[in-house]
């Protein structure tokens, strides 16, 4: 079976706002509750790592697609972002101390 991605459409698709405007909700309900190191499993364009990153926490950002990852790279210039699918995530078990893994 072919490998099915999910990727929000970019800025000029007219209903962008709405899907960046939920995204943001999702990532302030959980801000709260993140301690220690963070990690964004399918962190697409970083909006979340930006938030994440305003509240004071260190967070590393995963996505498999690298158009995202470059997108993210030119808002967050500092921000780790790494190149991976959640199913096969490299690194070791108990590196973070929070994973965010939105859907």
């Amino acid at each position: 079976m072919a490998e099915q991605r999910f990727e929000a459409p970019d800025r000029s698709f007219v209903g962008h706002r709405d899907i960046q405007t939920r995204s943001a909700a999702r990532y302030l309900f959980v801000a709260p509750h993140l301690r220690g190191s963070v990690l964004d499993i399918g962190c697409g364009r970083g909006y979340g790592l930006e938030i994440v990153e305003g509240k004071g926490l260190t967070a590393i950002g995963v996505d498999v697609s690298l158009q995202f990852l470059r997108a993210a790279r030119a808002r967050l210039a500092a921000a780790p972002l790494v190149n991976a699918s959640g199913d096969g995530l490299p690194f070791a078990s108990g590196s973070f101390d929070s994973i965010i893994r939105l859907t």
